[in-house]
This record gives structure tokens, sequence and C-alpha cells, in this order.
């Protein structure tokens, strides 16, 4: 009985200190970052709020029970305090601890549910725990099933922090409406006089709360489109009728000259690694041993590209144009490697911020190699037209030649859009909000979590976010031990 009054007594008001600490110290630290971030913060807050409830209420009915613990009590009881320990520490600290948190919770629903099974917290006389301990179980897996759904990605939710706020409330309120029934003298079943149904309409009301809540939070609170500051229409959050004109006019001719050589697919590490090789090694355009760029979209979480498709690959412009430099005509030696993304670096040398490229050398598109919209006064090279953010917004398979095949392209919205730009020596890459067609918000905190993307896809974090609206802000981004592989 020594290790439960040591436990009762000195660990658990410790526990209950650490979420007491955890709280006020995300309070405080984050207090600044609330205008930005105030649904995660909030999300931290409510979680950790409802942790010290739960310690408060369930130290009180513990004590009431006088030390009259069974003995197989305490070690259910110590490595729950651990978990919730540990949760509270990885809650108030940044994303990348949200899965420690998330994993040591769960661990705590898990525990309790199995001592609640075999009655570890009745008292030595006992009573009917199949009677009041199963409803206490089913309390817990019940939060443990909750991060179990948010885990199937079901629902648009980007940060696991919600969820995991859900599941503390909704399994903290129903263990305080049951401990309330018991300490009334309502137990389920206890007697004949009180059925147990008495407490029925608490849980059945905490249920319908919690979903509500939780929807209302999942919904318009914190789902996918908001850490990207989207979702954004062509011409930005709101759908831009001259630039859809325009956009639509600049498609209709690059179908008119057969340009239908790429198809759209989802950004994957093998892809970017193998491109970068591919390209440098044997696309025979200038400098991609130097530079190489490539546009994306962003959508419900995932990245897509543009990659060569051999269809038509031939006909996309005349090759053996003979070059006055290798800055008038880069595509006389371009080859075309099917499955690799689609590097029109040479085409943005007159506007580039990365390699200082005299003006006299800037790249001259050939009419042969171009599409020129004389109303918008504007000319796109084949490489940036078979990479189109437009294009790239449809989704997996979609091509030049599907547009007006199928309807409704001007009204697809994306989570995010801009440019891969990869440094080959030194080796890393950098992401920008760099897309005329839908105009992203600029912000550092979304090109930061576009970056979070990133990272997670292939593993490799970009070195530096880019906002390119400003004229070529760099602001340092995440660190990987993993380094991006640029070949030999």
């Amino acid at each position: 009985m020594w290790m439960w009054k040591l436990l009762q007594n000195l660990i658990w008001p410790a526990v209950a200190g650490n979420v007491v600490w955890a709280f006020f110290t995300v309070a405080i630290a984050k207090w600044s970052k609330f205008s930005d971030d105030g649904f995660l913060v909030l999300a931290q807050l409510v979680a950790l709020a409802f942790l010290g409830l739960y310690l408060a209420a369930d130290w009180l009915y513990t004590v009431k029970k006088n030390g009259n613990m069974r003995p197989c009590c305490w070690p259910f009881d110590a490595f729950l305090a651990i978990a919730i320990a540990v949760s509270a520490i990885a809650l108030s600290q940044d994303n990348a601890a949200i899965q420690v948190a998330k994993c040591t919770m769960a661990l705590a629903f898990l525990i309790a549910a199995i001592g609640h099974c075999f009655g570890a917290w009745e008292t030595i006389e006992g009573t009917n725990y199949k009677d009041n301990n199963k409803w206490l179980a089913i309390i817990n897996l019940s939060g443990l099933a909750i991060l179990f759904i948010f885990s199937l990605e079901l629902f648009s939710i980007e940060n696991d922090l919600w969820p995991l706020s859900i599941a503390i409330v909704f399994a903290v309120v129903w263990y305080l409406a049951f401990a309330a029934c018991k300490m009334r003298g309502e137990v389920i079943k206890a007697s004949p006089q009180h059925s147990g149904y008495r407490c029925v309409p608490a849980f059945i009301a905490t249920l319908l709360f919690l979903v509500v809540l939780g929807g209302g939070f999942c919904i318009s609170g914190y789902g996918k489109d908001e850490p990207l500051g989207g979702p954004y229409s062509i011409g930005g959050n709101k759908n831009d009728s001259k630039i859809t004109k325009d956009k639509m006019a600049e498609f209709d001719g690059f179908k008119k000259l057969s340009w239908d050589s790429t198809t759209v697919v989802e950004f994957t590490d093998k892809i970017f690694t193998d491109s970068i090789k591919s390209n440098r090694a044997q696309s025979g355009v200038p400098y991609t041993d130097q530079f190489q760029r490539y546009n994306y979209v962003i959508k419900d979480g995932k990245i897509f590209v543009a990659v060569w498709d051999p269809k038509n690959a031939s006909g996309i412009c005349r090759t053996g144009v003979p070059p006055n430099t290798k800055w008038v005509v880069p595509y006389a030696n371009m080859k075309i490697d099917p499955g690799k993304m689609v590097n029109f670096y040479p085409e943005s040398l007159k506007n580039d911020l990365l390699l200082n490229v005299p003006t006299s050398l800037a790249l001259a598109t050939p009419s042969e190699c171009s599409y020129s919209d004389t109303k918008q006064g504007k000319t796109t090279g084949v490489l940036d037209a078979h990479s189109k953010h437009f294009m790239l917004a449809q989704g997996i398979g979609n091509r030049i030649s599907k547009f007006n095949t199928v309807p409704g392209w001007e009204g697809t919205k994306v989570d995010y859009a801009g440019e891969i730009v990869v440094n080959i020596n030194p080796c890393y890459y950098v992401i920008n909000q760099g897309s005329g067609t839908y105009r992203p918000n600029p912000d550092f905190k979304y090109l930061d979590r576009a970056a979070e993307i990133f990272t997670r896809t292939v593993n490799v974090a970009p070195k530096f976010v880019w906002r390119t609206d400003t004229g070529g802000e760099f602001k340092p981004s995440l660190s990987t031990s993993i380094k991006l592989d640029c070949g030999p």
C-alpha cells in the first residue's frame, strides 16, 4: 500500500503541477502568436486544461476511498502518470512534438481502459466492476477511437492538435459525468431504484456537443485550407474574371500548337531526385548543371508536378534550328526523358534572381518554341507551358489536350502554388509562392507550412523559402539530417 500512497501523495500532484506548468507555458509563450495561430494555441490550451481537470477530479474521487485500493492499482497508476506527464510536456511544444503527445495519450487511454476492465481502481471490498468499470473502459476506448479515426485522414485536418484535443475533452467530460453520477450513488445498475439510465442523457448530450464542436472546428476552424491561406482561385482568394479569360485563351493557344507532351503526377522523393539527375546529365538545355526550376501546386496535403510523357514529345519544338548562342535557342539539343519533371529554368533567365545573367545574353525564345499572346503582350516558352499551374491544379492524369474537353478547369482551386528551384552545387532546393495564376498569400508563415509538406513528402527540407513578391526575400527553412541528392 505504500506505493499507492507514494503515487497519491507525491507522483500524481507532481503530474498535475506539470500539466499546470505546461498550460501557462503555452499561454505565455504563444500569446504573441495567437492572432496567427489562434486555433492551434487554443487546441493546446483546451487539451491541457482538461487534462488538469481530469487529474483534479480523479484525485478527489480517489481520496474518498481512503487508501482502500486493490494492490494491482499502482502499476496502472504509475504507467498512466508517466503517459500523462509526457503528453503534457509534448503538448506545450511545437508541432514536431505533437505526434509524441498523440502516441502517449493513446497509450494513456489504453492503460486506463485495461485497468478498468480488470477493476484495478475498485476498493478491496469490491463492487461488481462489470457493471461500473465497463463504462469507464468504454469511455477511454472512445478517446482512443477518436485518435484512430482522425489518423485515417478522412477529415480535413492538417495538424493533429485538434483531434488530440477533441479526444481528451470527449473522454474527460464523459468521465466527469460518470464520476458525478457515481458519487451521488447513482451508479449504473447499482440498485433497482437507480437502474443506471439517469446518467445516460448526460452521456448523449456530451456526445452530441462534442460532435458539433469537433465538426465546427474541423470544418471552419482549422482544416487543410487554413494553414496555407487558401483555398486559392484564379487570381487569388477571389476568382478574377480577366485572369481566368486570359488563362483560357492561353491554353487554347497551346492546344492549337498541338503541345501535349506532359501529364500531371503526384510529387514523390523518387520523382524529385530522378528528375534532378536526369535533367542535369542529359536534358541538353543550358545551365541544368547549376540550376533547375519546376512548378508545383498543393491540394489536399499533396504536391502535384508535371512530368514528360512520350506522347508527341518530338513535336513540341523544332529542335534543328541553328543557334546563334546557347542562350538564343536552348532547345537545339534538348532531350526529353519520360517520367521526369519539366525543368523550365532556361526560360526564366530574363528575370533570374539566382544567376546574374547579362541582359545581352538573356534568352530570346524562338517562335517555334513559344506561344505569343498579342492581347496580353505575353510570350510563354514551351517548357513553362508544359508545366503550368493551371494544368497541375486539375490533378493526376491531366494534360493540355484535356483542356476544354473536361469542363470546370477554371473553377478549380488549390491550397498553394509556386516554384521549386534547385541549386546543384552545393545541392539544395528552395520553394516560393511564384504563381501568376493563383497568386497565393506570400506571407512567410504560409511558405513555412508549405515547406513542412515538402519535408514530409521528400524527407528533405528546403533550405530556404523565397518570397518573390518583395523582389527576392529569402528565409531559412527547416533542417533535416537527410540531404538532397543531385547526383555525382
